[in-house]
């Protein structure tokens, strides 16, 4: 009898209470926030670079054509044909 008190004692330490459960509730809330945050932030910082690329991209490529344009003249000659500036 003494052996079971002794086991059941022991397990019962062993149990989370209502209040460790509480609290860990609480502290999984606390990381899914901190989580959110800094998802949230990522999701910014993606959003700028990519917005930041994209200029560099469009430069880049207003660059590309107008070298393009000015190292053969061909090109302008077609382009200024398909605008219907020349015939």
């Amino acid at each position: 009898m003494q052996k079971k008190l002794e086991l059941k004692d022991e397990l019962t330490k062993e149990l989370a209470s209502k209040a460790d459960i509480q609290v860990l509730k609480a502290e999984i809330q606390a990381v899914r926030a901190e989580v959110q945050a800094m998802e949230a932030r990522l999701e910014a910082k993606i959003e700028k670079e990519i917005l930041r690329l994209d200029r560099k991209f469009t430069i880049l490529f207003i660059i590309l054509f107008f070298t393009v344009i000015l190292v053969n003249q061909n090109v302008l000659e077609f382009l200024l044909k398909v605008l219907g500036v020349i015939r």
